[in-house]
């Protein structure tokens, strides 16, 4: 009788853990950012505007979708890691000239954001920079809660 109690409450325990994982995922999934500027994502340049990101329900946590009311763009990324956890959600860019690229995704209360890989463009872009021992600047945009 004992054992088993204690098997119910080891898989409560359990299933409270996972709950609670899931509901953490699930927080910051999706968030609307305000781009004051025209910015490149996967080689397809996206004008200024209201924009939603979010991970794709048709795919892995690694693809995010961003889009605005005209357009959007599906984005394959990889897991980038913080020492430090994220004050605010906030979108990275990385501009070389006056040109930018959506860089990172951060997630508030996060230390795990996602990167976008480097475009043909982006890797040409910071190619020519670096003949003038330039480095781009990285712009960063803060979600304003809504």
């Amino acid at each position: 009788m004992r054992t088993r109690t204690l098997k119910t409450m080891i898989m409560m325990s359990i299933l409270m853990a996972l709950s609670a994982l899931s509901a953490n995922a699930q927080k910051g999934g999706s968030f609307v950012v305000k781009v004051p500027f025209a910015f490149t994502v996967s080689g397809k340049t996206l004008p200024a505007g209201q924009y939603v990101f979010a991970r794709s329900a048709k795919a892995s946590s690694e693809v995010i979708m961003i889009r605005s009311k005209e357009r959007g763009a599906y984005v394959q990324t990889k897991q980038v890691q913080s020492q430090d956890i994220q004050e605010k959600t906030k979108v990275m860019f990385k501009r070389y000239g006056d040109q930018y690229f959506l860089f990172q995704i951060w997630i508030s209360g996060r230390n795990i954001g996602r990167e976008l890989f480097k475009s043909t463009q982006e890797q040409q872009s910071e190619r020519e920079l670096a003949q003038h021992a330039i480095k781009p600047d990285t712009i960063a945009i803060v979600v304003r809660p809504r």
